[in-house]
């Protein structure tokens, strides 16, 4: 009863609002154009935020769409958390399967799980997982609080679960850190300790990019762990070869302490995908006003630059007096395979797609564009967009269930678990 009175009170109040705004609003647009124009960004998200906790958990169908002749079917799942306008940019979460059960983890930390075959109900409840990460992490203040710093990626490799995370080495000044611990087949509790860390730290000067710029993505090949540090907003960093911020390094799993620098010139690496076929690592990487990329690396006996900041087929923001170097190749820097010329899609995760063929072999999500792309592989070692699909959604993290033809993703406008059957 609590919650008929409270959403009453709330769709009176937001009429009121509208009312307001439909006298002091000028748009051109109209029907539900209009209406977007109207609602104030701020308001939306709490609609969203209001809608997930009511309809928590619940299966809801969105859309169909196809891809290559196929029908493919897009659900979400509401989820009580808080999405990325109220948490203030933090991590809605991210997912990761074991055995026939799916971990997801919030970006404040907190881990659940749910049945792979609830996904064909109309429910999913998310189960809380006993686990010492708050404590390992001393209970950060900053880490808790709304703001962009939390969880960054989590994998899981040989029944150990790695939580990729943003650490506080001093008053706020923080980088990117690792924990681990073991993985049983009952995943009743997790015991984290520390697996990778080290000194260098980004000092917080104002309210402008900072932790967002922070990468923290991972994958496994040989035995390593191959992670993305972001530069931090520490200007012109990513080229320094004596940092770890805006570098890609691999870590052995049986010796962290030694990392090795294999790629530099990078800004924000929030996408990192291993092709075992083709033995490349797929790089994603956020430029300023257009110009995300995607890289590719290959083994190599020196260090890849991608020519951060110095080359940029992207705009800088409009307080910033930069021209930057367009062609990476006649500058010494290694090309993107792709890059988006305009538009501002905040890039996110790449994953596998039809990884038998080269027509649509991969899979992009983004977050500003809200959409999927579906990606070919040619033959020179570059990407082109096959398909693009608007799921209205901020999409952090996906992964593909194996064995389903189902690939299941964190989104951050609801916030949802979205689930894509085909």
């Amino acid at each position: 009863m609590k919650k008929i009175y409270y959403l009453l009170g709330f769709v009176l109040l937001l009429f009121l609002l509208i009312l307001i705004r439909l006298g002091t609003v000028k748009t051109d647009k109209v029907g539900l154009d209009r209406l977007h124009d109207i609602v104030p960004k701020r308001v939306k998200s709490q609609i969203f935020l209001l809608r997930s906790k009511l309809f928590e958990g619940k299966k809801n169908f969105v859309k169909s769409f196809d891809v290559d002749g196929v029908e493919h079917k897009f659900f979400k799942y509401y989820l009580n958390e808080e999405n990325k306008e109220v948490s203030k940019n933090k991590p809605t979460g991210f997912l990761q399967q074991f055995e026939k059960k799916i971990i997801f983890v919030t970006g404040r930390g907190n881990f659940y799980l749910f049945d792979i075959k609830d996904l064909n109900k109309k429910k999913i409840s998310l189960n809380k997982i006993n686990n010492n990460f708050l404590k390992l992490i001393n209970y950060d203040k900053n880490f808790l609080a709304k703001g962009p710093l939390g969880i960054r990626d989590v994998k899981i490799n040989n029944n150990k679960i790695f939580v990729s995370y943003q650490k506080k080495i001093s008053e706020n000044c923080y980088n990117l850190a690792i924990a681990k611990s073991d993985l049983k087949l009952n995943i009743t509790e997790l015991k984290f300790s520390d697996f990778f860390s080290y000194d260098e730290c980004s000092l917080k000067k104002n309210e402008k990019a900072w932790a967002v710029l922070s990468g923290g993505r991972i994958v496994f090949k040989d035995n390593h762990i191959f992670y993305t540090i972001g530069e931090m907003a520490i200007k012109n960093i990513s080229q320094d070869r004596n940092s770890y911020f805006g570098k890609i390094i691999k870590i052995d799993l049986n010796d962290p302490k030694s990392p090795e620098i294999i790629a530099k010139g990078l800004r924000n690496s929030q996408g990192l995908f291993y092709d075992l076929d083709k033995d490349l690592i797929l790089i994603t990487d956020h430029a300023e006003v257009g110009g995300d990329e995607i890289n590719i690396f290959k083994k190599s006996n020196e260090i890849t630059n991608f020519g951060w900041p110095l080359a940029s087929y992207g705009k800088p923001y409009g307080y910033k007096k930069i021209n930057y170097l367009k062609s990476h190749k006649d500058n010494g820097f290694k090309e993107p395979a792709f890059y988006f010329k305009e538009e501002s899609i905040g890039i996110s995760q790449i994953i596998g797609y039809k990884m038998s063929n080269d027509k649509l072999r991969y899979l992009l999500t983004t977050m500003r564009a809200k959409s999927i792309y579906f990606l070919n592989f040619l033959d020179n070692e570059k990407i082109e967009i096959n398909k693009k699909i608007y799921l209205g959604e901020r999409i952090r993290d996906i992964i593909k269930i194996k064995d389903e033809n189902m690939y299941i993703m964190s989104m951050e406008t609801s916030p949802a678990i979205g689930l894509i059957k085909f």
